[in-house]
């Protein structure tokens, strides 16, 4: 590869980073700007620093992101992050790669799917369902109602 190519390969690299530390930002809060597609990423690119700046705190931003009706299921913020720590969802927190694909949009509702890839190399696929908020606090907000592997 010549120097020219190597430069390309370093630029975006550098960038891909830049984003993912932007998008994993614990300040991140659901708006009505963030498509389904941006509240899953900035869920997963936080759980994958979910030590970052401060031990949990990418599990928090992943919390805040999560519908009413999702907390209904998960509970308060403490048993979601026993819940997030729990054997069946550590690809989150040690995935090595993540790809984001089958974005699907009808109305109010969503899906996005993602392809999680540890540092063995593992591959674990989950399907995440959000909904549009219609009323409270983050009304327009695109939030997560569920994750659940896929096949």
């Amino acid at each position: 590869m010549d120097t020219v190519g190597r430069f390309l390969v370093l630029a975006l690299l550098v960038a891909e980073f830049a984003c993912r530390r932007q998008l994993a930002d614990t300040s991140r809060r659901p708006a009505p700007e963030l498509s389904p597609l941006d509240v899953v990423k900035i869920q997963v690119y936080a759980l994958q620093q979910h030590n970052e700046p401060t031990p949990n705190a990418g599990i928090w931003t992943a919390f805040q992101f999560a519908s009413s009706a999702n907390r209904q299921v998960t509970g308060p913020y403490g048993h979601f992050l026993r819940l997030i720590k729990s054997p069946g969802n550590r690809p989150f927190l040690h995935a090595r790669s993540a790809h984001f694909s089958n974005e699907w949009r009808d109305g109010t509702s969503a899906e996005v799917t993602v392809d999680l890839e540890d540092q063995e190399r593992l591959r674990t696929r989950f399907t995440f369902s959000l909904s549009m908020q219609r009323a409270g606090p983050f009304k327009d907000c695109w939030l997560t109602d569920g994750v659940h592997p896929s096949f």
